[in-house]
């Protein structure tokens, strides 16, 4: 039942991803409709303000990818990383 449960607020979660990148990062100056600044390795902040961090709209915003630093997951993996915690902290 334990990780029934784990499941469950890992799902409820990840419909939360936009909602939360909104939280702690803002858009980028440049690079389009639905590029961030990096909240995990801060692109986007330099002089030229060009975001790569997006949202992929395919999983309906539940899923990101970085393009300068590589980093890619979901909410729990951007929690983790962001916060430097293990899953059963995260959720």
């Amino acid at each position: 039942t334990k990780n029934m449960n784990q499941q469950q607020a890992k799902e409820k979660l990840k419909e939360h991803l936009e909602d939360y990148v909104n939280e702690i990062t803002v858009p980028s100056k440049k690079g389009g409709k639905g590029m961030y600044n990096c909240p995990l390795c801060e692109s986007g902040t330099g002089e030229n303000g060009t975001g790569a961090f997006s949202l992929n709209p395919s999983t309906n915003n539940t899923t990101f990818k970085c393009f300068a630093c590589g980093k890619s997951g979901d909410i729990i993996t951007l929690i983790q990383e962001k916060k430097k915690m293990i899953l059963y902290e995260t959720i």
